[in-house]
């Protein structure tokens, strides 16, 4: 969670370097292996939504050399 909070920083200029998607799903694994499934849910469906953005991202730029 501190990774995440840290990449949420104001300060950091390239957040799209980070590997937030991948931080996300450990945290999933983590909780999942704990058995709270809810938040491993919750920590998944944040993963999926940047990776979404993410995609979106390429494929708007790759459409538009």
């Amino acid at each position: 969670m501190a990774a995440i909070k840290n990449a949420k920083d104001p300060r950091v200029k390239n957040a799209d370097e980070l590997p937030l998607a991948e931080t996300y799903l450990n945290i999933a694994n983590a909780n999942a292996f704990l058995a709270k499934f809810s938040e491993a849910l919750s920590h998944a469906q944040q993963a999926f939504t940047i990776t979404s953005q993410i995609c979106d991202r390429i494929d708007i730029a790759l459409s538009n050399p």
